[in-house]
């Protein structure tokens, strides 16, 4: 669990998933999934997860419908 002001993001590693008998994610499904953040300070909170070790695939960028 990553606590970030009023905020929580939990991510539950496979191995403890399959425990409670979740299946290995196809190549497909794994190509298929999005995470998505929303915060007034997004550069930072992006600095702060590095810093703890989270990879991010790319970095924040701005979107064509003005979104960052």
């Amino acid at each position: 669990m990553l606590r970030l002001g009023k905020g929580t993001i939990g991510l539950l590693a496979l191995a403890e998933a399959e425990k409670e008998g979740v299946m290995p994610s196809s190549d497909s499904q794994k190509r298929a999934i999005h995470v998505e953040l929303s915060t007034d300070v997004l550069d930072e909170l992006c600095e702060e997860l590095k810093a703890r070790g989270v990879v991010f695939s790319q970095p924040p960028h701005d979107e064509p419908w003005s979104a960052r």
